[in-house]
């Protein structure tokens, strides 16, 4: 493969990677939301 090829295929593999990595943030920070609320919500019952 040539190296213009190659150059290509890294920064579509990057630009995957980053994409891949800012949705598991997301999916982790709606967990830790969903976690939190179920907190709220069992404190709530607990009154």
């Amino acid at each position: 493969m040539m190296n213009a090829d190659m150059d290509a295929v890294d920064a579509e593999n990057q630009v995957e990677l980053e994409e891949k990595t800012r949705l598991i943030n997301q999916v982790l920070e709606l967990q830790h939301t969903l976690e939190d609320q179920d907190v709220s919500v069992q404190q709530c019952l607990l009154l």
